[in-house]
């Protein structure tokens, strides 16, 4: 049977900037086209797929696939960088969510970056740590069914 991606959320993920819950975008059934101007993110939202697939992203600077924890700070979105004090920790990640007729399964895969000196943008100023990757499943079929009655 055919899985079904439902939707996709994304967290501090380049300029999807915020939580899962406030960048998830929804699939209709049937085709998804995909339309917005320049650099409103639609390479980005690709990336996301890169990254849940080959764990590699396509940097847009050189059109080469790297390793995520080779370009962890350019995937953090600037101004999660720029709020995140020395010390203090942000969490990047994807979020996807898909079905295949009897079960429903999300995963997430994420990376937190700890901000170790003064520069937002150096390499060296970040400590990354790549989490878990996270698979929840959920039952469609209701393992029992209890009729209810309105009189």
């Amino acid at each position: 049977m055919a899985s079904i991606i439902n939707s996709i959320c994304f967290k501090n993920f380049f300029n999807y900037y915020g939580d899962y819950f406030e960048t998830r975008y929804d699939f209709e059934e049937g085709l998804n086209i995909i339309v917005a101007d320049n650099g409103a993110g639609k390479s980005k939202f690709f990336n996301a797929f890169l990254w849940l697939f080959y764990d590699q992203i396509l940097d847009s600077d050189d059109k080469r696939k790297k390793g995520i924890k080779d370009i962890a700070v350019k995937i953090i979105s600037d101004k999660a960088k720029s709020e995140t004090q020395i010390g203090e920790s942000v969490v990047t990640g994807i979020q996807i969510e898909y079905s295949n007729g009897r079960y429903k399964y999300q995963i997430t895969k994420s990376f937190t970056a700890t901000r170790i000196s003064e520069s937002i943008t150096s390499f060296e100023s970040w400590q990354i740590n790549i989490n878990d990757v996270e698979v929840n499943r959920t039952d469609h079929i209701l393992p029992k069914y209890t009729p209810v009655y309105v009189f």
